[in-house]
């Protein structure tokens, strides 16, 4: 008997598998899968005609050589827990199939279609085979690899074996290992080299870039995609590559790079390259997917001229060649190379199309013809493919369709060549000025809108009242909680106070301050000032004294309209305090279209307030438009409830008064009272009632929907107005909802009723023009820009645009600028940023100076910059606008401390004293330094997001809620090695990866038996999301179960618990 132990034997099965660690390229592609749930986006279809017959048993014998001599063809991915592992079989069967196709055009429909279908990344081969005998001697085969095994390289080097075989031939090369390839690159990972490039990339890309937020910005990228193919003429390249002494890729580069940031307004714009990593002849000689992609982050500033784009673009990308041995997987995990929650490093992808093709691919004599084909994905927002041939550069553009679509695409694509096309003409102009349209659209685009209204009638606004008071007399003009007044009675109101003004020598032209609350003294008041030829200038009864006192002395006031409770306090100016007294007639002081009928002031960058000189004409035709589309009539009113010191105010009080309607007041102190609104609206005859947008969303949390039977329009204006706030009031009123935007110094320009309602939920449409006016969209050098691409909105229209701004003649030339298509005439630079969609829409994207409008009135920061600026314990001050979580605007002042640090109530209550409220932020945020651009100005998209110690008030550390967040967090604990964790927390910024994540969802997942894909947390990686999500799906496991099953499965849940 043998005693001696015999060795174990290997299964059969198990030694034909050569198992090691997998490449990082193979497990960036591997969590893509992972994270999206397909394999879709990385099935890449390749198809070939030859003009012969090839069979497909041919064919299989010819794919199944190159199977056994390639090993990246017979690998498979598989997840150990611990990590992913690549599986080299010995052997593998290829998978080859025979389609039925009468035309090329059927095949690649066909192999289009073959490209949905996923693979089981553990099971070999990765690539599928097709063949198809269009005719007797007609082929078309083609191949769909998926990436983890095959690049553009490998797949040149597959094609140039394939015909060598097919031909009879027998490769005479060693191919190159890419198993050992895959170890060499894991050992070289934790060299000194290694370590450098991770510092050069580390330095490189710190702050990463933000989102592009091109298209359909609201919408998570699909994955699907689509193609548009465009060409480039090479005299325009061949002349830019003369001037510059750069290559035609690095010229091009710079091209896609700039008119992404011209699209984006992004002054940091990352764009991903691939790179073939074959810097050796056994690299080169290696079949699989080998590519690697560097990042070229480029920066924009006023200055950066396509020259200096271009050398940039060169040297960055030498750069990054020089340290691209550095895989992408590296990259992302470095630290702050990304912005805060931004998904990747990139969104669009530059390639040249540079594989190692000496002489076209033939078979038995005949020539390949390679087969478009594109597998309907996208594996980023945009990729653009460029391809360098005899009379141009092919050029493909590669776009996500749920965010973009053809026409947008076209329109990109048009207006990259002829940006390449403007660059040529003129290389040293800054980018910001390169012409995006040809001389003959650009005069297209400065032609006065053709349906533009013609010119209203110049009667100034009091004559018109006149005028319908005479007609009727004894109707209703005001009303408020305890009392009315008639139209004679109102008339004659003002026509009393305006005798008392000429009596007191105030001559016609000057200005009045106006300081009451709402009521019907006001209302006499404004019509009384404009009978005497004098302008008013609003002023709010709680704006500080000092702000008052600030107004009057610019606007040169004669005298203030107040309560007589205000004498003593206003002792500086003469003082005319309402009676109740009245005239038949008004003094008969002429007042002509030309002259001045309110100051409005708004505020000023240079931390005072400025004056916009608004005249009778302009005034009339602010309301000629309001006249005709909202005719508020006998039996009918417009609340007023917003403070004179908004423009909006106006319209209030005049439209309603031109055709024999009312002026219901809202009480004093409840104007914002959802409670008290619903009531009015409701009860009484109220046909028009305007919100600012914050107030709208508060009254539609607070009121549940019912019957508004009197209410014709709602208008909600005065700040930006998200799509998805006029969708839920416009269910909720049942009467029409518009949207309307302008500025005070040409009034509101736009309307939108929610029509052509197909943008996005959280974006801002401004609607279409109105009125007399006309809108443009320019750029940097007041040229203008096409559809879809940002740039400042100028508005002109005959008698609709202020004079200026008062005592301030160079700010005055610098907004009212002559219009370049209509000489005598002027535009208006509003310093709002829009674009024109393809509808004709106007969509806002925020203020070119980074103004802002809070609770419908217009913030310069630079005003609260100032002021903050003047607190002992600061140095220096930055103030921008942020979303809040509820969606509403929010300032945050960012403040460098001096000798001592202050607090957030601290700063809020020396703010408070000195400025109105709605300009006191919201959060104080105290930093070292602030971060900056290379050029060393404020890199404003950098500054940090609130923590919870930036509000006043406010702090602590937000920990899990209920045991579902309480068990995910303790999930997230074990796996990051850290216990205090918030339920808000971003999981990669609290030291998790993209591995990390896979092995908290794997758990998270097993213990409550749901699948959780990791790219549903791409945007929001937080506790508070993950659990979300697990509820749902835990509500969508029940709902499947037996009711004995559901409440097996809940005893067990609570049991755990």
């Amino acid at each position: 008997m043998n005693t001696e132990i015999a060795e174990p034997t290997p299964n059969a099965a198990q030694a034909a598998i050569r198992t090691l660690p997998a490449s990082s390229g193979q497990e960036r592609l591997w969590l893509t899968a992972e994270a999206d749930g397909t394999t879709a986006p990385y099935a890449a279809p390749f198809g070939y005609h030859v003009t012969a017959r090839l069979t497909a048993a041919q064919l299989r014998e010819a794919v199944e050589l190159l199977t056994a001599r390639h090993d990246a063809l017979r690998t498979g991915l598989h997840w150990t827990g611990d990590g992913l592992a690549q599986q080299v079989h010995a052997s593998v069967r290829p998978d080859v199939r025979e389609l039925s196709c009468a035309s090329t055009e059927e095949f690649i429909e066909a192999l289009r279609s073959a490209a949905a279908e996923p693979f089981d990344l553990s099971r070999p081969p990765l690539v599928r085979t097709f063949h198809a005998e269009i005719a007797q001697d007609e082929t078309a085969f083609g191949f769909v690899f998926h990436h983890s095994v095959c690049d553009s390289w490998s797949l040149e080097l597959f094609l140039r074996d394939l015909t060598l075989v097919l031909d009879g031939g027998v490769p005479d090369t060693v191919p190159g290992d890419h198993a050992e390839w895959s170890q060499g690159e894991r050992s070289w990972l934790g060299t000194a080299e290694a370590e450098r490039d991770r510092a050069y990339w580390r330095d490189r890309l710190q702050g990463g870039a933000a989102p592009l937020r091109l298209g359909r910005h609201d919408r998570q990228p699909s994955r699907r995609g689509d193609v548009h193919r465009f060409a480039v003429p090479a005299p325009v390249v061949n002349q830019l590559v003369a001037q510059t002494g750069a290559s035609p890729f690095s010229i091009m580069l710079a091209a896609f790079g700039t008119l992404l940031h011209r699209y984006s307004l992004n002054e940091r714009v990352s764009i991903g390259l691939p790179i073939a990593q074959r810097g050796t002849a056994d690299a080169e000689r290696t079949f699989g997917y080998l590519s690697n992609t560097i990042v070229a982050l480029e920066e924009y500033t006023e200055d950066t001229t396509f020259l200096t784009a271009v050398a940039s673009a060169f040297q960055h990308v030498a750069d990054g060649l020089e340290h691209g041995r550095l895989p992408l997987q590296e990259l992302v995990r470095l630290p702050g190379v990304r912005q805060e929650g931004a998904a990747s490093l990139y969104q669009a992808m530059f390639g040249p199309q540079n594989t190692p093709v000496e002489t076209p691919p033939m078979i038995g004599g005949h020539p390949l013809t390679r087969l478009a084909v594109h597998n309907g994905t996208a594996k980023n927002e945009l990729t653009l493919l460029v391809d360098q041939a005899a009379d141009g550069f092919a050029c493909e553009l590669e776009y996500d369709t749920a965010l973009f679509d053809r026409p947008w695409a076209q329109r990109l694509a048009a207006a990259y060549v002829q940006l390449l096309t403007s660059a040529s003409q003129d290389p040293d102009t800054p980018v910001d000025e390169l012409p995006l349209l040809t001389a003959e659209e650009r005069a297209v685009a400065f032609a006065e809108r053709a349906d533009a209204d013609s010119h209203p009638d110049e009667n100034p606004v009091h004559v018109d009242i006149e005028a319908q008071a005479r007609r009727t007399p004894d109707a209703v003009a005001v009303r408020w909680a305890d009392g009315r007044l008639t139209y004679r009675e109102l008339d004659r109101r003002a026509n009393a106070l305006a005798a008392r003004i000429v009596r007191s020598g105030i001559a016609p032209g000057s200005r009045i301050g106006l300081r009451l609350d709402r009521g019907p003294e006001l209302i006499c008041a404004a019509l009384g000032i404009l009978k005497a030829g004098a302008a008013f200038v609003p002023l709010d009864p709680k704006f500080p004294l000092a702000r008052v006192q600030a107004i009057c002395a610019d606007a040169a006031v004669s005298a203030i309209v107040a309560d007589a409770s205000q004498t003593e306090e206003l002792a500086d100016v003469p003082v005319l305090v309402p009676q109740d007294d009245g005239a038949e007639s008004a003094p008969g002081v002429p007042v002509r279209p030309g002259d001045l009928a309110c100051i409005y002031y708004t505020s000023g960058s240079t931390g005072t307030p400025k004056g916009v000189l608004i005249d009778h004409r302009d005034m009339a035709s602010r309301m000629a438009y309001f006249r005709d589309a909202y005719p508020v009539g006998p039996g009918e009113a417009a609340l007023f409830k917003t403070p004179l010191v908004f423009d909006i105010s106006v319209w209030e009080i005049l439209l309603p008064l031109f055709a024999g309607g009312e002026v219901l007041v809202a009480e004093p102190g409840r104007e914002t009272d959802p409670d008290y609104l619903s009531m009015v609206l409701r009860t009484e005859p109220v046909a028009l009632v305007h919100f600012v947008p914050v107030a709208l969303e508060t009254y539609l949390g607070a009121v549940e929907a019912g019957s508004y039977p009197r209410l014709r329009w709602v208008i909600a204006s005065g700040e930006a107005v998200p799509t998805s706030l006029l969708r839920r009031a416009r269910d909720h009123f049942g009467a029409a909802v518009h949207i309307q935007y302008g500025q005070t110094e040409t009034a509101e320009v736009t309307v939108w009723d929610g029509s052509d309602d197909h943008g996005p939920a959280a974006a801002t449409l401004l609607g279409r023009e109105i009125g007399v006016y006309s809108m443009r969209v320019v750029d940097r050098a007041l040229q203008p820009v096409p559809t879809d691409v940002p740039g400042e909105l100028c508005v002109s229209g005959p008698g609709g645009v202020s004079w200026g701004y008062q005592k301030r003649p160079a700010v005055t030339a610098e907004r009212f600028v002559p219009h370049p298509g209509n000489p005598g005439e002027r535009l208006y630079r509003s310093g709002d940023v829009v674009r024109r969609l393809d509808t004709g829409i106007y969509e806002f994207l925020g203020r070119a100076d980074h103004q802002v409008k809070i609770q419908g009135c217009r913030v310069e920061p630079g005003e609260i910059e100032n002021v903050l600026c003047a607190h002992p314990a600061v140095s220096a001050c930055v103030v921008t606008a942020r979303k809040s979580s509820d969606g509403n605007v929010q300032l945050t002042a960012y403040v460098v401390a001096g000798d001592s640090t202050p607090s957030p109530n601290d700063l809020a209550d020396f703010a408070g004293q000195r400025l109105p409220w709605y300009m006191v932020p919201g959060a104080f945020v105290v930093l070292p330094d602030f971060p900056r651009t290379t050029s060393g100005k404020i890199a404003r998209e950098s500054l940090p997001e609130p923590d919870r110690q930036a509000f006043p008030l406010e702090g602590g550390l937000e920990g899990p809620i209920g045991p579902l967040e309480t068990e995910i967090a303790a999930e997230w604990s074990r796996v990051l090695g850290i216990q205090e964790i918030g339920r808000h927390d971003d999981f990669f910024q609290v030291g998790g990866t993209s591995l990390s994540l896979v092995r908290v969802l794997g758990a998270v997942g097993k213990r409550f038996g749901i699948t959780l894909r990791a790219g549903r947390f791409s945007s929001r990686p937080t506790i508070a999301a993950l659990a979300e999500a697990v509820q749902g799906g835990i509500e969508e496991l029940v709902s499947g179960l037996s009711d004995e099953e559901a409440l097996d499965m809940l005893e067990a849940l609570r049991t755990h618990d």
